[in-house]
């Protein structure tokens, strides 16, 4: 697993998900885990319907919203926000992290968080999302 990135205190961001991650995550706390990678890009990882299957079996509620960073809309931005505020500690995997921090930011900055301090957020995970997240703003602007 690439990763996991801490994003804040309940979110943290990976890569592609193995079999032998699942009692790592389980040792963290993790109580759901959102993929955020469709299928067809899963190189030597595991499938959502598998991995499911192996989060179930370890007691680690699963979440799919899959979609390509051009692909991105509120209504991820709103599944994502649905499924993940209940939970106490959440991981975000996708093939290489930039898209799971792509949506939490996209989640910030739907709650309200100011850019500077997302891109900063962003940027303390260690992904570079300036110009994603100055898009956003722009599109949810214009919305």
């Amino acid at each position: 697993m690439l990763g996991p990135f801490p994003y804040d205190g309940k979110y943290r961001i990976a890569g592609s998900l193995t079999p032998a991650d699942i009692p790592t995550l389980k040792e963290m706390g993790i109580t759901l885990v959102v993929n955020a990678g469709p299928d067809h890009e899963v190189r030597g990882g595991l499938t959502s319907h598998e991995l499911r299957h192996l989060l179930s079996q370890a007691g680690i509620m699963f979440a799919d919203i899959p979609f390509t960073l051009a692909e991105l809309t509120s209504g991820h931005v709103d599944t994502f926000l649905t499924v993940a505020t209940p939970a106490r500690k959440v991981l975000v995997a996708c093939a290489d992290g930039e898209r799971s921090a792509t949506l939490l930011a996209a989640a910030d900055l739907k709650a309200g968080k100011l850019p500077g301090a997302v891109a900063e957020k962003a940027s303390a995970a260690g992904f570079k999302l300036d110009d994603t997240i100055a898009s956003l703003v722009l599109t949810r602007e214009a919305a």
